[in-house]
Formats: C-alpha cells, sequence, structure tokens
C-alpha cells in the first residue's frame, strides 16, 4: 500500500461495520461498502466536506453524524436507510437539498435544524417528523411529504420556513400557493395536511387573517413572512433581544406600539416603499442605526442627527421622528425624557443629559 492510500484509510475510524470517526480534510469523502451504520458524531466538525457518498449497504444515520457540517452541500442517501438520528444535519448550511428514501419512516429531533440554505426537502415516506426537524430554514421552498404523515408531529417542525410555496403528496398532487400566510388565511383550498404545515411554519406568530397581533418568540433576527399585510398593535412591544427586522413586499401597516421600547433593535428592511406607519409604532427604539427600503443602499441613523430633505423618503423621516419621540433635545444636550419605559437606551450624540431630565420617572 503506498503511502496515499495508508494515510487515506486512516482517516476512516471503523468499527464492526459502523463508521465511527473521519478525520481527513478531503472535500468529498466515500464512505467504504460494507458500512452499516455512520456512527454517532462520526462528520462532526468536518468544515471541509462538501460531498460525502454514502454505501448501499448503509442503514442507519445516527446523532450529529454530520453536526456542523457547514460547507456540505451535496449528500445521496440510498434506499434501505431507516433511521436519521437526531441533529444528524443541523447546521449545515450549504445544504440545498436533501432527498431521503421512502425506507426513512421517522426522522429525529432538529435533524435538518439550521440548514439555511435548504431550499428543496423530499421526504416521501416519513410518518413521523421529530420536533424542530427542519426549524428556521428560511429558504426552503419545496416539499415532498407523505399523504401518511401524521399531522400530530406537527408542533415546531417547520417553524420559521416562510419561503415554503409548494408542497407535493407522494404519488398524488402537487399544492402551489403564493405563500403560507393565504394558507393559513384559507385563502387557498387545500388538504388538512398542507394547511397544518402552514400553521406550523407561522406558530411563532398569532395571526387574525393576514395580520400579525402577536409574536410568540425574542429571537435576535425576525422575518416577517410573505402574505402579511398589517403588523397590528403592540406586537412586537417591548421585546428586547430583537436586533434585526426583515418586512415583506406585502406589507400596508404598522400600528401604534408595533415595535415601542426595542431598544436593541438596530436594523429595519422594508421590501415595499408605501407603508403606513401609526403614531408611536417605533417609539423608545434608540439603538436604531439602519434602515433599508427595497434592496436600496440604506439609510444611516446617526443618533440625534435630524434627517430631511427631499432625498430622505418620508418613511425614513417618520421612524426616525419616532425614535427621538421621547426625548426633549436642545443640540446635545438631553434636556428631559418624556416616556415613561422601565428601560432608556440613550440617544447617540448625546453630550450631556441636563438636570432633573429624568425626575420623576
Amino acid at each position: 500500500m503506498n503511502n496515499f492510500q495508508t494515510e487515506f484509510q486512516n482517516n476512516f475510524r471503523i468499527e464492526n461495520g459502523i463508521f465511527q470517526k473521519y478525520t481527513g480534510r478531503d472535500d468529498s469523502v466515500t464512505v467504504p461498502d460494507g458500512i452499516h451504520t455512520i456512527g454517532e458524531g462520526a462528520f462532526k466538525g468536518c468544515v471541509s466536506v462538501k460531498q460525502v457518498i454514502l454505501p448501499k449497504s448503509l442503514r442507519q444515520i445516527e446523532a450529529n453524524a454530520f453536526k456542523g457540517c457547514r460547507k456540505l452541500e451535496e449528500i445521496l442517501i440510498p434506499e434501505g436507510v431507516t433511521q436519521i438520528g437526531d441533529y444528524a444535519f443541523h447546521r449545515c448550511h450549504s445544504l440545498r437539498e436533501i432527498r431521503l428514501p421512502v425506507s426513512v419512516t421517522r426522522t429525529g429531533c432538529c435533524a435538518f435544524l439550521y440548514c439555511d440554505s435548504l431550499v428543496k426537502a423530499y421526504i416521501p415516506g416519513v410518518l413521523w417528523l421529530g420536533r424542530q426537524t427542519f426549524l428556521n430554514d428560511v429558504l426552503l421552498e419545496q416539499l415532498e411529504i407523505s399523504p401518511l404523515l401524521d399531522a400530530d408531529c406537527l408542533c415546531d417542525v417547520f417553524n420559521g420556513c416562510g419561503k415554503l410555496s409548494e408542497i407535493a403528496l407522494y404519488g398524488g398532487p402537487v399544492f402551489r400557493f403564493p405563500n403560507v400566510v393565504e394558507v393559513a388565511a384559507g385563502a387557498v383550498l387545500v388538504p388538512p395536511l398542507v394547511h397544518a404545515i402552514a400553521l406550523d411554519v407561522l406558530q411563532m406568530m398569532e395571526l387574525e387573517g393576514r395580520c400579525v397581533t402577536r409574536f410568540l418568540t425574542n429571537l435576535k433576527h425576525v422575518e416577517i413572512p410573505e402574505g402579511v399585510t398589517k403588523i397590528g398593535k403592540s406586537c412586537f412591544f417591548d421585546k428586547r433581544g430583537i436586533l434585526s427586522v426583515k418586512l415583506p413586499s406585502s406589507l400596508r401597516e404598522i400600528e401604534s406600539r408595533a415595535f415601542r421600547n426595542c431598544i436593541c433593535l438596530e436594523k429595519v428592511q422594508f421590501a415595499a416603499e408605501q407603508v403606513h406607519i401609526h403614531q408611536d409604532a417605533f417609539k423608545n427604539c434608540s439603538s436604531l442605526k439602519e434602515i433599508q427600503i427595497c434592496n436600496q443602499t440604506p439609510y444611516t441613523l446617526a443618533g440625534i442627527s435630524r434627517l430631511s430633505g427631499p432625498s430622505i423618503p418620508a418613511l425614513v423621516q417618520t421612524i426616525h421622528r419616532q425614535v427621538l419621540g421621547n426625548f426633549s433635545i436642545s443640540g446635545t444636550v438631553l434636556l428631559k425624557y418624556l416616556g415613561n419605559e422601565s428601560r432608556v437606551a440613550v440617544p447617540e450624540g448625546i453630550t450631556r443629559i441636563a438636570q432633573e431630565a429624568f425626575v420623576g420617572k
């Protein structure tokens, strides 16, 4: 055996048909024939791997097997595999498509969690999906499922997959829709199973028709799905963990107090130019630094520096006025705090806080 072959063999740790560990740095790996199990954590954190070729002898992929393989782009899972373990492909950020054979009838929890480049998922034999299997796979558009998939498992499985627009029933019809909000609102005729998936996608929010009335989690980065036309009153009020919000082209209205007191919010992206913003919608969002409209060059909010003039969109001016609405300012001096929130972020640019500025607050 030459030196290359010896090194190649030494990159594999195999015992009794179980592939236990890959220690190499190749971008393409072929698992030897005769292997029946990819063991727990076998490829975990192998950041160089882009392609894995699995043998026909394979029967199961255990927990964490490919977790953190962030460059993994291609893997073909052969017929005969029956098990996909917990977190098996967690944070495989480059994986764009997954095809499970019909022999896989169940997935572990979080199996494809944060596979945020995944566009297509084919799971035609799966009857039960583990918790958070596809959570926050934000680019997922196409899904093929078994018509016998148990709807009772659909709780926090597809949460955050807001771009889902096509669901095919294996061996049956394909259902296409503009967005999951239309499905949840009953505007698109689909079977109960497809409707249940749409509701699961939107589980992090409460909807009345096409209006988000309440957001139920405190994510750092929030993306509101297409189809939503209104952000309801106080929807995000006092959610201090939010750093950025991405709003859809369908949005037409943001009601009062919608984002009030989101004191860590730094960036808001609009996909529509005409959005009616009610009074106080962004009040006390004094960390807000950037507003972007329709993927154009973002506008920078430089603390207390006023934005005005015909080149500044009314949308930006409105939000900036609201951001500073709780403060009486003269030059760079904070004269008086006018709000009543329990926590306040003083705007950038303030050099002095006047005597009794916060008295009685």
